[in-house]
């Protein structure tokens, strides 16, 4: 998570707890609405990260394919060059 999420959150928080001491109930409404904007962030931020992974797992998964199709045609291969050596 970036510094930049890490102090709006805890400057969110400390804000709410102060405005909670406060009993001032537009006051709050506001610190509330900021902290769930902090909040949404955190969640923005776990998702893009979670995105990414998917799109590298993704990719090496078609890197594993290709390179076991790879491996498959060689053995294919391999047992023809065989085939025709026995019958020599």
């Amino acid at each position: 998570m970036t510094s930049e999420i890490i102090e709006e959150v805890e400057s969110a928080i400390s804000d709410t707890k102060k405005v909670l001491a406060e009993n001032n109930y537009n006051a709050l409404n506001d610190a509330h609405e900021k902290l769930k904007v902090a909040s949404m962030k955190i969640g923005q931020h776990m998702y893009q990260q979670n995105q990414g992974q998917q799109q590298q797992g993704q990719q090496q998964n078609t890197t594993n394919e290709s390179q076991s199709s790879d491996n498959t045609e060689n053995k294919d291969e391999n047992k023809d060059e065989n085939k025709d050596e026995n019958k020599k």
